[in-house]
């Protein structure tokens, strides 16, 4: 790479990296906070997570469980560093949109050209999603830019650069078991880029291609992160994944279909205040 092209990448990732640095530090700066509600039940999840007694993700109102337990998983180092502070979510939060972020920018290219390209939009995303969007630790929220970086991660190894099915296969399945919304566009983008990548390819070339040890490692990633959910489901009387199932039926009473639309125009219509935490003692950090 040329100093100057150097040097331009370091200023698109400097100019990145302040606006996460700065909420890093206010957020890490609040006090702790007594919390109720959503966000107590998130955070008992996190304990049974800790405890190994929980194999699913996020509760639902609709009386099922997100897909998965990765949500939890990603909360619990930091949880545990801070002495059980709910206020290490919201760092959390930030930590993976930055590393969502960041990878997005190194998806594209080394090509400043490229980098600037893509984090011209996506400031300009950022900056009418307002700062929350950093820092929201809500399972609704924090898999928006997991899941764009899971989509330029499968596109760049569609491109040739397999190393990247890794971090794709990790954030779509981060994002599928966080929200249900997300398990069936990960399928299909995961399934698509697979063909994109294997075709048109003859059969030795299919198979010296799946042989990759990239793709291997991914494939042993993907196995790892779904196997709580596997479990779950085989080992529980009625497993998570079928009451999804029955939940998104065809034959689902149109009274609960009624139920989750008034409550999505609620979320929607809604700003994002955070009227459920009060002021704490503890500090964060």
């Amino acid at each position: 790479m040329k100093a100057p092209d150097r040097i331009w990448r370091l200023l698109i990732l400097s100019a990145i990296l302040l606006p996460f640095l700065a909420v890093a530090l206010s957020v890490a700066s609040l006090p702790d906070a007594a919390v109720q509600g959503d966000d107590a039940v998130m955070e008992l999840g996190v304990r049974q997570t800790m405890r190994g007694e929980n194999l699913l993700g996020p509760y639902s109102r609709f009386h099922f469980n997100h897909p998965g337990p990765a949500y939890f998983h990603v909360m619990v180092p930091l949880y545990a560093f801070s002495g059980a502070a709910h206020g290490s979510f919201l760092l959390t939060a930030v930590l993976v949109n930055l590393l969502a972020v960041l990878l997005i920018l190194f998806a594209i290219g080394d090509r400043p050209q490229g980098m600037l390209a893509t984090a011209l939009p996506l400031s300009l995303f950022l900056l009418h999603a307002g700062p929350e969007l950093l820092f929201r630790a809500s399972n609704a929220f924090l898999p928006v830019l997991p899941f764009t970086c899971a989509i330029f991660c499968f596109a760049a190894a569609c491109a040739g650069r397999p190393q990247f099915w890794i971090p794709a296969v990790l954030f779509s399945s981060f994002a599928a078991q966080s929200h249900v919304a997300y398990l069936g566009l990960s399928a299909v983008i995961g399934l698509t880029s697979l063909v994109v990548a294997f075709f048109p390819a003859t059969v030795g070339g299919a198979r010296s291609k799946f042989r990759d040890p990239f793709l291997v490692i991914a494939s042993v990633v993907l196995a790892a992160c779904w196997t709580p959910s596997l479990y779950e489901q085989l080992t529980a009387p009625q497993g998570n994944l079928t009451k999804l199932s029955f939940f998104f039926g065809l034959d689902h009473r149109l009274t609960e279909w009624e139920a989750a639309g008034r409550i999505l125009v609620g979320e929607l219509t809604s700003p994002f205040l955070f009227d459920n935490v009060a002021p704490g003692t503890r500090a964060f950090l």
